[in-house]
Formats: structure tokens, C-alpha cells, sequence
């Protein structure tokens, strides 16, 4: 009787753990909902910034429930690494082949070029 009761909670249990159903839930967006993003980066869980197509740079400090949207960088972020809440590099195009390197040290107000090459793209950054 033991070893009935011990199976029927196994499987009670496993049974009801399988049945829990994941989701994604929508918390806040990024410029109009039809703005494509085309990096995202978080280095915790409450820091982050997202790019756009349109060449725009977001920033969170909440985790993502809402969001600053920069003026235009003057590229289209591919990627973006950051080191800390302050410094960190963005890789991208303004036009074309034209793969450059952007740099900011105020948290993404601004951005500098760092490194640019007029015959490739570039896609990736890492810190």
C-alpha cells in the first residue's frame, strides 16, 4: 500500500509540474511598435539597451518596464557590448559597407567613433 500511495504522489506531482504553461507577457515597448530592433544587450537584470533599424539607441534601468529613447546615433546598431552602466561599444553601418565602431562613456547618450572601415561590415562587438 505504501509503494501504491508513493507512486500515485510521483506521479500527481510530476503530472502537475508538467502542466504549468509559460508565457511571455509584454511590459513596455521601444520607439512604435513597428520599430525592429536589431540588438539588445543587458548586463544585469536591470540595466539594458536596445537598438533599432531607424539608427535609435534605448535605455532601461528598470528591467524594461519602460525605456529612454535616445535621439538618432547616426548608425544602425547591430550590436551593442557594454562593460558597465557607462562605458560600452556599438558596432554598425551608417550607410552600406561602411563598418564602424562606436564608442560611449555616458551610458549611450552619445556615441563616437572608434574604429571605422569603408570596405567592410561589421556585426559584432564583445566586452
Amino acid at each position: 500500500m505504501k509503494k501504491l500511495l508513493l507512486t500515485f504522489c510521483i506521479f500527481n506531482f510530476t503530472f502537475t509540474f508538467a502542466q504549468q504553461q509559460y508565457s511571455w507577457v509584454r511590459i513596455a515597448t521601444v520607439g512604435n511598435q513597428s520599430t525592429r530592433l536589431s540588438a539588445v544587450e543587458f548586463i544585469d537584470t536591470v540595466h539594458g539597451w536596445a537598438g533599432n533599424v531607424f539608427g535609435h539607441i534605448a535605455r532601461t534601468s528598470d528591467g524594461g518596464y519602460t525605456w529612454n529613447l535616445s535621439n538618432e546615433v547616426g548608425f544602425v546598431p547591430y550590436t551593442i557590448s557594454m562593460f558597465d552602466t557607462l562605458i560600452g561599444w556599438g558596432a554598425g553601418n551608417q550607410s552600406g559597407s561602411d563598418g564602424k565602431i562606436y564608442k560611449t562613456t555616458n551610458g549611450g547618450d552619445t556615441w563616437f567613433i572608434q574604429y571605422g572601415s569603408d570596405n567592410h561590415r561589421i556585426y559584432g562587438t564583445y566586452t
